[in-house]
């Protein structure tokens, strides 16, 4: 890790230690009083540290894996949604990307969070059975990015008629990108959309097959992104 700060100009040392969960919040005041510069902690702390760092009414993700001191405060982040960026970006343009996040789940969560603070952002983003947090939108600080026009939420009986509506109201081709846990419940609702041509992307925890999800889609290529694809990129990040 230290060839890796050393290849982007940082001076840094790294210092591995190991805390017990019931510590965790001591070690973390002992980290800011001696000025560290960054944390990256490993899977057991992940929950802890979002609910002791995140603050009230932030985007609500449900694992932290690395944090940035800026003043007093640490900037947090998930490795995992700015994984699954890279991932998707390697296959399509995000601005022509419809990208379609089903369920509550870590990754649909640190997906969106990505997204709401990158100077991109995809043609829309649909949430089905997202939670409730409250409404960011006048948040000027982020308003090229965190406004309603290029994200919603919706029930996962209304998905079809909205993804629909989405790929006929476009002017360029998109793709789709379906994000989420247990995703092989919702291939009837692919096979239910007709694009005139749109590549598919999905990402899920379940090990599927291409040709099983290529059934449920006729509509254009189609690429699954495995497990080992997403931990390779959420680690590299």
């Amino acid at each position: 890790m230290e060839r890796a700060l050393a290849a982007s100009h940082c001076d840094w040392r790294v210092i591995t230690v190991e805390v017990p969960i019931e510590k965790f919040s001591v070690a973390l005041d002992g980290l800011q009083a001696m000025r560290f510069s960054a944390l990256r902690f490993f899977s057991g702390l992940q929950q802890a540290a979002a609910k002791l760092l995140c603050p009230p009414g932030s985007m609500p993700i449900s694992e932290v894996t690395s944090a940035f001191r800026v003043g007093d405060q640490w900037s947090c982040w998930d490795n995992v949604g700015y994984g699954l960026l890279k991932l998707i970006t390697g296959h399509t343009s995000l601005e022509n990307s419809l990208i379609w996040a089903h369920g509550d789940s870590r990754m649909t969560r640190s997906l969106l969070a990505a997204l709401l603070t990158s100077s991109r952002h995809p043609h829309h983003f649909l949430w089905s059975d997202a939670p409730a947090w409250p409404d960011t939108s006048g948040n000027t600080e982020n308003a090229k990015t965190n406004g309603p026009d290029w994200h919603s939420r919706a029930p996962r009986e209304d998905v079809t008629q909205l993804l629909q509506a989405r790929f006929e109201a476009a002017d360029i081709p998109l793709s789709l990108v379906v994000v989420g846990d247990q995703l092989s419940k919702q291939l009837d609702l692919l096979s239910q959309l007709q694009p005139r041509q749109a590549g598919l992307i999905l990402a899920t925890n379940e090990s599927l097959p291409r040709h099983g999800v290529s059934a449920a889609w006729s509509c254009g290529p189609v690429n699954v992104l495995t497990r080992n694809e997403q931990i390779t990129a959420s680690e590299s990040y």
